[in-house]
């Protein structure tokens, strides 16, 4: 646990085997069926659950636990109250001073500011942090496909989710420039996770968020897009099942921005424009492969392309030179 926590109640159970629950607030009508379902399925003598108690589903999860005698590890996002008795309050028909007294609750919170006696955005991540943590493993009711939730487990390892992301809510339809400001958001979530973890992730965790970002559709250029291409070439040789002339066909030739064809002069150096670097990979061939592994016609239209748009630029006539020799037979030093 790397998060430091305040408790009242019984600090026992931090040493059961505990299931961490999480949910996003607005959900498919089905979750609560599976989150009762789940709940009726729980050992009151053997299981203990992590949880929250801000959203309607999490009161709605709370309940239940407490209806089924389960004990529970509940998290707040605000300041540790001085009493129970302020908890409940708010929490209106579910009733926790028999769960305290019965050994079977207890309270925590990583707010450390004693000020903070209402939950923020900020501190309702820091507590779905604490609640992952705290937890042996993870079960998640729904979470939205581009919400907050679904960013912060980006990372996670063995969710368990009750009810898929591919089912959709009931709630009213977005407007196209959230939806679309949503998927912007959650692309560079995993932009910056990839960023700070590619070396770690191992490849197929690698892979999964690459297919979650293609799948978002940013399908413009834009800086995120030229930034999650550059990872991807940065990176190239630390996992050698990806394969890159599959993926950038998915990420898109025509995405690339003007700058991205122009190389730069740094302190006197030439630093490669993305799309000559995009080039260098198009053209790796496997151990023991030969120029049959190319897409020749993509490679072309690249260089075709890069003569066009910086013709200045010596580094794609030198390309093409070379296209010219593999594909003649002629060998090449790569």
């Amino acid at each position: 646990m790397e998060t430091n926590i305040r408790t009242i109640g019984n600090d026992d159970l931090l040493r059961m085997t505990k299931t961490s629950f999480l949910c996003s607030h607005k959900v498919p009508d089905e979750t609560f069926n599976a989150i009762r379902t789940w709940i009726d399925s729980l050992n009151p003598h053997k299981d203990c659950v992590v949880c929250g108690c801000l959203a309607g589903i999490e009161k709605f999860t709370l309940k239940h636990l407490v209806q089924r005698g389960i004990p529970i590890i509940l998290a707040l996002a605000e300041a540790l109250p001085d009493d129970v008795c302020e908890i409940s309050k708010r929490l209106s028909d579910i009733v926790l001073s028999q769960a305290m007294g019965n050994g079977k609750l207890l309270i925590v919170s990583c707010i450390e500011d004693r000020d903070i006696t209402n939950a923020s955005a900020k501190s309702a991540e820091m507590r779905n942090k604490m609640i992952i943590e705290l937890g042996n493993k993870l079960v998640v009711g729904y979470a939205s496909p581009l919400g907050a939730l679904s960013r912060q487990l980006l990372v996670t390892p063995n969710v368990t989710y009750l009810v898929s992301q591919s089912v959709s809510n009931n709630s009213t339809p977005p407007s196209k420039e959230k939806e679309r400001n949503d998927k912007v958001s959650m692309g560079w979530s995993i932009y910056n996770v990839l960023r700070e973890h590619y070396a770690t992730l191992g490849s197929l965790g690698v892979r999964k968020l690459l297919h979650q970002y293609l799948q978002l559709g940013i399908n413009e250029p834009s800086r995120l897009h030229s930034l999650i291409l550059l990872l991807v070439i940065k990176n190239y040789d630390l996992y050698p099942d990806l394969k890159f002339t599959p993926f950038f066909k998915l990420w898109g030739a025509d995405n690339l921005q003007d700058e991205d064809w122009r190389g730069q002069q740094v302190n006197g150096c030439w630093l490669p424009s993305l799309a000559e670097r995009a080039i260098g990979k198009l053209f790796r061939i496997s151990k023991g492969g030969n120029a049959n592994e190319l897409d020749i016609n993509l490679i072309r239209a690249m260089i075709n392309k890069g003569k066009e748009k910086s013709p200045k630029n010596k580094k794609y006539p030198q390309y093409e030179e070379k296209l010219n020799k593999m594909v003649n037979g002629y060998p090449t030093n790569r």
